[in-house]
C-alpha cells in the first residue's frame, strides 16, 4: 500500500495506518505474502497500462500467486487481474 500518497488537495488517499491494515488482514485471514526479487522481473500479459514499476510488481505478484487485485487505482482496475467491486 502506498501509505504516503496524497490527493492534490493535500488529503491522504488512505485513511488507514500500516498497523491497522495488518491487524485487519490478521482478523480476516488475509495472508500477507512477501514479494521476492526474482518475481519483479516476470512479464505478464497484458501489461499494466501505465509506466509505474510498482503497479507492475503488484500485478506480477498477484499473477504468480494466482490472486486477484482489489484496488481503487484506475490503471490497475483496467487490468484483467483486477477484482472490481
Amino acid at each position: 500500500m502506498k501509505w504516503r500518497t496524497r490527493y492534490r488537495s493535500g488529503d491522504r488517499k488512505l485513511d488507514l495506518s500500516p498497523d491497522e491494515a495488518i491487524a485487519w488482514a490478521d482478523r480476516n485471514a488475509v495472508p500477507i505474502v512477501p514479494l521476492e526479487g526474482p518475481e519483479c522481473a516476470v512479464e505478464i500479459s497484458p501489461p499494466v497500462a501505465n509506466n509505474d514499476p510498482y503497479d507492475d510488481m503488484i500485478a506480477v505478484h498477484a499473477h504468480l500467486l494466482g490472486a486477484r487485485l482489489l484496488t481503487t487505482d484506475g490503471d490497475l482496475r483496467r487490468h484483467p487481474l483486477a477484482l472490481v467491486p
